[in-house]
């Protein structure tokens, strides 16, 4: 609720449910009359005994509470203590014309809003405005917190790190995913820097990362991590400058996935793929050779005969054997699949000699 100024021109104000602790009629009215002249318009249910204020506070709903502080048959102090219990949002002034100053002191720290003599009436529709402003002020601060308070608790379902850090680089939020990838609790988290807890040792990268995050607004990339039992890890990191309401840089919203499996994968993948090629190749080195071997072998039979020398024969078998071998050799190394071995591995002849 939004209350004009006194004396100000105006729209007219929604109307202002009081309840109003006071035995005297006449006193009431006064009162009621003071804020419509201040522009305020207000509805006023007035009690006078202890019986009647703890059921209007049961039943009714009010903006204001308003209270002598000497009753015949009630205490201020109490009335104050009983709306404290049931309705603590429901600011509560002091009207009276017997409150002492060590009194109207006392009154305040026990929680009352403000206090007004009743010589000093002048006074209560300032009073009341600001009551009423700080109130719905109190009001807007703890939806603000209860919103925040269930963000948290969405933000806290996520498998991702999300952490926020001021720009001391200290952690002001710690959600339970950067809980479970690095094995920090919030309250160990808290205050520290992240440098403190993600990584081993110093690194020029991270000051680069933290000028670009200042100067464009944020930084996206993968960094490599530990975790609290020094487990390296290697994360998706989204870094964002946040901003306060004049625009002056106020935190960095940093959001992690650990890519660490995913990365294994890939890394295996790509072995594996290594591997593909290297058996590609070989398998095109050794048809090659097999090719330049292939006319050599057949040659080597159809000359033997031919040859009249007996050494003559002996130097070509010898010729022709080491081709053979050579061409056996290809097709065990290069095409190790064909002989239900790893690539790589050799035909052994007996005693270790490689045949």
């Amino acid at each position: 609720m939004s209350l004009p100024s006194h004396g100000a021109t105006q729209p007219p104000s929604p109307v202002l449910r009081i309840l109003h602790l006071e035995d005297n009629p006449a006193d009431g009215e006064l009162i009621q009359s003071m804020l419509l002249a201040g522009g305020i318009a207000s509805t006023i249910e007035r009690v006078e005994t202890p019986a009647e204020f703890e059921a209007a506070l049961n039943q009714g709903c009010f903006d204001l509470i308003i209270s002598d502080h000497t009753l015949p048959s009630f205490d201020g102090l109490a009335a104050l203590g009983l709306a404290r219990q049931k309705h603590p949002e429901i600011p509560f002034i002091f009207v009276s014309g017997t409150i002492g100053e060590e009194l109207a002191v006392d009154s305040l720290k026990q929680g009352a809003t403000d206090y007004v003599l009743k010589d000093r009436l002048s006074r209560l529709v300032t009073s009341v405005q600001r009551a009423i402003r700080e109130a719905h002020e109190r009001a807007e601060r703890r939806q603000a917190e209860m919103k925040v308070r269930e963000q948290a608790a969405l933000l806290d379902q996520a498998t991702d790190a999300i952490f926020a850090r001021d720009m001391e680089q200290r952690i002001t939020y710690w959600n339970k995913g950067a809980e479970r990838i690095y094995g920090w609790t919030e309250q160990m988290a808290l205050g520290k820097r992240a440098a403190e807890l993600l990584y081993k040792e110093d690194s020029s990268q991270r000051q680069e990362i933290w000028k670009a995050v200042l100067e464009k607004g944020e930084w996206v990339g993968e960094l490599r991590q530990v975790t609290r039992t020094g487990k390296e890890i290697v994360v998706e990191s989204r870094r964002t400058l946040l901003r306060d309401a004049e625009g002056k840089p106020a935190a960095i919203l940093n959001i992690n996935r650990d890519i660490t499996e995913k990365k294994q994968i890939e890394s295996q993948l790509l072995r594996a793929q290594r591997m593909e090629n290297i058996g590609s190749l070989a398998g095109g080195i050794a048809h090659d050779l097999n090719n330049m071997l292939g006319p050599i072998l057949v040659v080597g039979h159809l000359l033997r005969d031919k040859l009249p020398s007996p050494e003559d024969r002996k130097i070509l078998d010898t010729a022709t054997a080491s081709a053979q071998r050579g061409h056996g050799q290809t097709d065990s190394d290069f095409c190790p699949r064909r002989h239900g071995r790893p690539h790589g591995t050799a035909n052994q002849a007996p005693g270790g000699r490689v045949g």
